[in-house]
C-alpha cells in the first residue's frame, strides 16, 4: 500500500486536489493507495500531552496504525507556506514520532511533491522536508517534483497535459522503484 498525504488542513486546497490526482494515478497502476487528508486532523488535541506516546489522539493513532505503519512508500504533497511547509504537517510528523517512531519512518521511501503559486514549486520546503524525513530514517526519492504556478496548470481539478504527464511518469517510476 502507498500512503498519500495531503500536507495541509486548508479547505478546498490545491494540495488536496493534487493528492487526489496522485491517488488516481497510483490506483491506475494497480497499486493500493490510501489518502490521508490533514483536514481530518482538525479535532486533534494540541496540548503538551500529545507528546506522551500513550496519550496519542485516537485519530492520529488509527492513521498511523492502519495506513502509515503498513505502507513502505509515501507520496507527500506539500504546499508552500511562507517559504516552507505548513505547520499542521510538521505537527503531524512530530506527533507521529512520539509513538512507534522507528516503525513508522525507518527505511520507508517518500516521493515529495511541492505545490506553489510561484515559480519555484516550494523548492525550499522540499529541501527542508527532505532533511526532516532523512533525520527520521526515511529515504527520499531523488526525483522531487515541484509544481509551480499551480493556478495556471490546475483548472477545474484537472492538470494541464504537460504537468499531468510529468506527474504520471514520476509516480510510475516511484511505484516501480
Amino acid at each position: 500500500m502507498i500512503a498519500i498525504i495531503s500536507g495541509t488542513n486548508r479547505m478546498d486546497s490545491n494540495t488536496h486536489k493534487i493528492a487526489t490526482i496522485c491517488k488516481n494515478i497510483v490506483e491506475s497502476e494497480n497499486s493500493n493507495a490510501q489518502l490521508i487528508d490533514l483536514k481530518s486532523m482538525s479535532g486533534v488535541s494540541l496540548d503538551s500531552t500529545m507528546y506522551v506516546p500513550d496519550n496519542q489522539d485516537a485519530v492520529v493513532a488509527k492513521t498511523q496504525d492502519e495506513i502509515l505503519l503498513p505502507s513502505n512508500k509515501w507520496i507527500i504533497i506539500i504546499p508552500e507556506y511562507n517559504g516552507g511547509i505548513p505547520g499542521i504537517f510538521k505537527l503531524f510528523i512530530d506527533i507521529l514520532s512520539t509513538r512507534l517512531k522507528d516503525e513508522t519512518f525507518q527505511n520507508k521511501t517518500a516521493l515529495i511533491i511541492g505545490v506553489a503559486a510561484g515559480r519555484a514549486g516550494n523548492a525550499r520546503g522540499l529541501d527542508y522536508l527532505t532533511n526532516c524525513l532523512n533525520y527520521l530514517g526515511m529515504n527520499v526519492y531523488p526525483s522531487k517534483l515541484p509544481i509551480s504556478s499551480i493556478g495556471l496548470v490546475l483548472e477545474n481539478d484537472t492538470l494541464d497535459e504537460g504537468t499531468m504527464d510529468i506527474l504520471s511518469s514520476t509516480i510510475q517510476r516511484f511505484i516501480k522503484s
